[in-house]
């Protein structure tokens, strides 16, 4: 599903860096970010910049030549992840739309209309030789993110059918989810008693963090209403749940054990930001830099240097080794915390640098 997120753009200027190369482009389009952060948004030449460079570069050359086979497990999102070099401004050559019509023709026919609206399991039942498996209807394994893709494929590719199929799962998610307050939030799996795990969480992978980014690609798409609420209004819910919630305390073992981009304290905050940018609302900055804060206490200080280290409270060493990427380790944290020191120091006017996996949260005109 996420063929159809990236810009044209930045996929042209990644594809054309000698740096950077990875089999699936999961680590490095990632990597990539972590690059135009150091250059365009540091005036100087720090330590903690030639430490994220000197790390990312290392990560992307662990990345282009892994292991023999493991690219046979890479997880389903990564091996659509190069295609979602397809959709964005004009920038890419006709060969980037043909496989952003491709990729929107296969979530077409994998489609699963329901009284509901529409659905997309995480594997079509076509493929498994058992019983449907769970689902995880958050954005980045499922139904949220697949909805959102559409939606923007609707706007870049002029395919308004496209965006009704976006609006029609919409529909169908909030049925999933728990609307009893002013929040909202979506089971990370179905069945909610799948396994031990929390039933709800608050990432951008797998809770309201990245399901908020559907609604706001709804809006793009000129979508004005879904289940009876305005996208954005489903937005602000979503970004409710995610402030209430108790993040980023570590509350239980098993809650916010995590501080990178896809599943920890990282994300959220860039997703706050992105809200205050649109919003102007000083709530939504408030919280992002309590985060941010959360993040320098975090650090482990070797040096000049800095790390995160996560937790696995199943684990017998929970206490998990510090990763370098941009979704789970320092490549995208360094990035949010550049942002909010851009933000402390100059406010309004800080340079916002468009992300690939949240481009369209930013204000009109931001993003150029």
């Amino acid at each position: 599903a996420f063929a159809l997120f990236a810009r044209r753009d930045h996929a042209t200027s990644w594809a054309r860096s000698p740096s950077v190369r990875s089999t699936t482009a999961a680590t490095g389009l990632g990597t990539h970010q972590v690059y135009e952060t150091t250059d365009e948004l540091l005036p100087h030449d720090t330590s903690l910049a030639r430490d994220t460079r000197r790390l990312a570069a290392d990560s992307a050359r662990s990345a282009a030549f892994p292991p023999r086979g493991s690219y046979q497990r890479c997880h389903p999102w990564h091996r659509w992840r190069p295609a979602r070099c397809a959709v964005g401004r004009p920038a890419g050559g006709r060969s980037a739309g043909e496989l952003a019509e491709h990729a929107a023709d296969v979530l077409i026919a994998e489609a699963e209309h329901l009284p509901t609206g529409t659905n997309w399991r995480f594997v079509p039942p076509r493929f498994r030789a058992d019983a449907p498996g769970a689902q995880m209807p958050n954005l980045s394994h499922g139904l949220a993110g697949i909805a959102a893709t559409l939606a923007l494929a609707g706007v870049e590719l002029d395919r308004p059918d496209l965006t009704a199929l976006a609006h029609s799962g919409a529909e169908h998610l909030v049925t999933l989810g728990d609307t009893s307050g002013p929040g909202f939030v979506v089971p990370r799996y179905i069945p909610s008693d799948l396994n031990d795990e929390d039933e709800v969480t608050y990432t951008w992978c797998h809770g309201a963090t990245g399901t908020s980014l559907l609604f706001l690609a709804l809006d793009l798409a000129g979508v004005s209403d879904v289940a009876g609420e305005a996208p954005l209004a489903w937005h602000r819910r979503c970004l409710s749940s995610v402030r209430t919630s108790g993040l980023p305390a570590r509350l239980h073992p098993g809650f916010w054990d995590n501080d990178g981009r896809c599943c920890g304290t990282a994300g959220v905050g860039d997703v706050f930001l992105d809200s205050w940018h649109r919003s102007g609302n000083d709530d939504d900055l408030d919280f992002a830099l309590h985060l941010a804060d959360t993040l320098v206490e975090r650090a482990v200080l070797a040096g000049p240097h800095a790390y995160w280290q996560f937790v696995e409270h199943r684990a017998v060493e929970p206490l998990l080794p510090p990763g370098v990427g941009w979704m789970q380790g320092a490549a995208g944290i360094a990035a949010f915390l550049f942002r909010a020191s851009r933000i402390v120091q100059d406010g309004h006017a800080a340079e916002v640098v468009p992300r690939m996996d949240t481009w369209w949260a930013l204000p009109t005109g931001k993003s150029e």
